[in-house]
C-alpha cells in the first residue's frame, strides 16, 4: 500500500504537468517520442534544408473560394513558416521565413538574444587577424591563420543547432572563454611588433579600467576573426564555383568591369554604383548558398506569444536562413542561379521592400546575434571579389589528354558554416597588365597583408 502512494505521489503531478502543458497552443511540430521528444529530428548536417521540409511537411491544409460567381472550393497548403520541436524537453523554435524571424529576433531580440585555397585563406585571414591585432602576416605558412583555423573548425562544428545534447543551453557564450584571442594579443605585444589594430587601440582607451574591461576586449577580438575569417573564405570558394558552373556569367561581369573599370587600374569602391550586374551576381550567390544557412541560436528570456502560438521561456530559437533564400514564393525557381532577380528590366540594381535583401536582411543574421562586422564584411566581399572577376579567367581542370574535367562540388553541411570539399580549377591572369597590377599590390603590401 505504501508503495502504491508513493507511486501515486510521483504520478498525479506527472500527469498534471503534461495535461498543463498540453492545453497550450505551440506552434506546429512533428511527432514526439516519449521522454525524448524530437531528438532524433534535430538534423547533424544540411540543417537548413531539413527545416525548410519541415515546415512544408507541417504546413496547415485550408479551404479557400475562387471568388467568382460560380464559386469553386480547392484545397490550399500553406507552409508552417514557424515549426515545434522539443528534444528532452528542451523546445527549438525554427523560424522559417524572413517575416517570423523578423517579428521574433528583431523586434523582440531583448527576450531572444598551391592549392589556390591556400592563397585565399592567406589572404582573407591574413587581413582580418592584421586589422584586429597588427600582426604581421607570413604569406605562407602563418602560424596565427593556423591557430585561428584550427579553432575555427571546433567552433563551427560546436555550434549547429542540434548538433550535441549541450545545445540545451546556448552555447555560443561560452566560446569566447577558450577561444585564444589573448594570445594573438600578448604575443604580439611581447615582440614589439604590435601595429595600430582595432585591439591596441581598444586597449589603450581602457588601460586605466580593471582586467574585467581588458578581457572583455581581448574576446571581442577573438570573436572578430571567428566571425570573418571562416565565412569570407567560404563566400570567396563560392564566387569560384559559381564562375566554374556558369561561364557566361563570367564572361559578362568582366564585360561590365571592363567597360567601367578599364584595364590600368583595379576596381574600387566608387565603381560600385556602376556595376549592378557584378553586385548583382554576388547578391545572388549569397543568396543561393548562404554561407551560414542558419541563423546562431537565440534563447527566449520569457515566455511568448506570436500568432496565437506559445513560445515558453527557454526556447531555442533559430532563424532558417537557407529556408528563407529558398522560399519559392520570394524567389521562384529558388535552386536556379539567377542574377536577374536583383536587377530591373533596363539593367539597374532592383529596390524592392517585400523582397529581403541577401546582404542586409538576413545572410547576417538576426538581433542581438547580427554580425557586428557586416559592413567590413561585405565590402571585403565585394572588392575581393571583384578583383577576381576583373584579373582572372577561371576554367575547369583538364585531365592529361587536355580534356575538360566536369566540375563537381559537394557541401557536407556538417559545420554551422557550410564550406565545400576542396575542388581543382584552373586560375589564370587575364593579360600582362593584369599581372603588372597584382605585382604593383604585392609590393605594397609585402610586410603585411
Amino acid at each position: 500500500m505504501a508503495d502504491m502512494k508513493a507511486l501515486a505521489a510521483v504520478v498525479i503531478p506527472l500527469v498534471f504537468l503534461f495535461w498543463n502543458r498540453d492545453k497550450k497552443k505551440y506552434p506546429p511540430g512533428s511527432k514526439r517520442l516519449p521522454l525524448l521528444g524530437n531528438l532524433f529530428d534535430l538534423p547533424s548536417h544540411h540543417a537548413g534544408e531539413r527545416f525548410a521540409q519541415f515546415s512544408k511537411d507541417l504546413g496547415e491544409t485550408s479551404i479557400r473560394t475562387t471568388g467568382s460567381l460560380r464559386s469553386q472550393y480547392i484545397l490550399y497548403r500553406e507552409d508552417s513558416d514557424i515549426v515545434y520541436l522539443d528534444a528532452v524537453g528542451k523546445p527549438f523554435i525554427i523560424l522559417n521565413s524572413f517575416e517570423a524571424c523578423n517579428d521574433l529576433l528583431e523586434k523582440r531580440s531583448n527576450i531572444y538574444s598551391k592549392n589556390f585555397l591556400t592563397h585565399v585563406r592567406n589572404g582573407v585571414g591574413g587581413s582580418i587577424i592584421s586589422l584586429a591585432y597588427g600582426l604581421p602576416i607570413k604569406r605562407v605558412n602563418d602560424p596565427w591563420i593556423a591557430l585561428s583555423e584550427e579553432s575555427m573548425t571546433q567552433i563551427t562544428a560546436a555550434v549547429v543547432p542540434g548538433k550535441y545534447a549541450v545545445d540545451a543551453l546556448p552555447i555560443l557564450k561560452y566560446i569566447p572563454e577558450w577561444f585564444p584571442g589573448a594570445g594573438f594579443k600578448k604575443e604580439a605585444r611581447e615582440d614589439g611588433t604590435v601595429r595600430p589594430s582595432f585591439l591596441s587601440c581598444s586597449l589603450e582607451e581602457v588601460k586605466k579600467c580593471d582586467g574585467v574591461a581588458e578581457r572583455l576586449i581581448e574576446n571581442i577580438g577573438g570573436m572578430y576573426t571567428v566571425g570573418g575569417t571562416d565565412t569570407s573564405v567560404t563566400a570567396v570558394q563560392n564566387l569560384f564555383i559559381i564562375l566554374l558552373l556558369f561561364p557566361e556569367i563570367q564572361v559578362k561581369g568582366q564585360a561590365e568591369l571592363d567597360s567601367v573599370v578599364g584595364h590600368g587600374r583595379l576596381p574600387d569602391f566608387e565603381d560600385k554604383p556602376h556595376l549592378p550586374y557584378v553586385t548583382a551576381v554576388l547578391k545572388e550567390l549569397l543568396r543561393w548558398r548562404p554561407v551560414v544557412p542558419t541563423d546562431l541560436p537565440h534563447m527566449t528570456t520569457e515566455d511568448d506569444e506570436y500568432r496565437g502560438y506559445f513560445i515558453p521561456k527557454g526556447s531555442i530559437a533559430v532563424g532558417n536562413i537557407w529556408g528563407i533564400m529558398h522560399d519559392e514564393k520570394t524567389f521562384p525557381e529558388p535552386s536556379k542561379f539567377d542574377p536577374t532577380r536583383f536587377l530591373t528590366p533596363d539593367g539597374r540594381l532592383k529596390k524592392d521592400k517585400n523582397i529581403p535583401d541577401p546582404e542586409m536582411d538576413a545572410t547576417f543574421g538576426f538581433g542581438r546575434r547580427k554580425c557586428v562586422g557586416l559592413d567590413f564584411g561585405l565590402d571585403s566581399y565585394w572588392l575581393g571579389s571583384t578583383y577576381i572577376i576583373a584579373c582572372f579567367h577561371v576554367t575547369p581542370e583538364l585531365d592529361e589528354k587536355g580534356n575538360t574535367i566536369p566540375p563537381k562540388f559537394e557541401y557536407l553541411g556538417k559545420e554551422v558554416i557550410d564550406h565545400p570539399e576542396p575542388f581543382k580549377c584552373r586560375i589564370k591572369p587575364r593579360s600582362k597588365k593584369v599581372v603588372a597590377l597584382i605585382r604593383a599590390g604585392y609590393d605594397e603590401t609585402s610586410e603585411c597583408i
